[in-house]
């Protein structure tokens, strides 16, 4: 007798016709990344940058799966910026606490948006949302 074989229907991933809400999100992580690098001991906080440097590239393929378009062949910076022009101003520096306000807002944000979205695109916020709120803990 032959076993029987059951095969699961091939999953399909749908993403929004507009990528406004991945492309926010996008946003959102640049500007934690550049908080990080305004903190006062960025070298301290190099797992969470990491962290969101990886959030960005997750969103960004999603970007481009939701537009068509291949993703971004640039990769992103992995070290903070240089600090080679002296005659620039310098940045604020930013507090563990602010920092801490910025991750538990991105990780509301991030929820938020993963409501409005199903499959793929709202698991993934979903996961960076998760991250948010244990990077928020991780600075009390």
């Amino acid at each position: 007798m032959a076993a029987l074989v059951r095969r699961r229907p091939a999953r399909t991933v749908t993403y929004p016709a507009s990528p406004t809400v991945l492309l926010a999100a996008v946003d959102a992580e640049t500007r934690l990344i550049a908080a990080i690098d305004s903190a006062h001991d960025p070298a301290a906080l190099a797992h969470l940058r990491a962290d969101h440097l990886a959030h960005r590239e997750a969103l960004l393929g999603a970007v481009a799966l939701a537009t068509g378009s291949p993703p971004s062949t640039s990769p992103p910076s992995t070290s903070p910026p240089s600090t080679a022009n002296p005659s620039a101003p310098p940045s604020p520096r930013v507090s563990l606490t602010q920092l801490r306000a910025l991750e538990q807002a991105a990780a509301s944000a991030a929820a938020s948006a993963a409501a409005s979205l199903t499959g793929a695109p709202a698991t993934l916020l979903a996961s960076i949302a998760a991250c948010e709120a244990s990077h928020a803990e991780l600075l009390r």
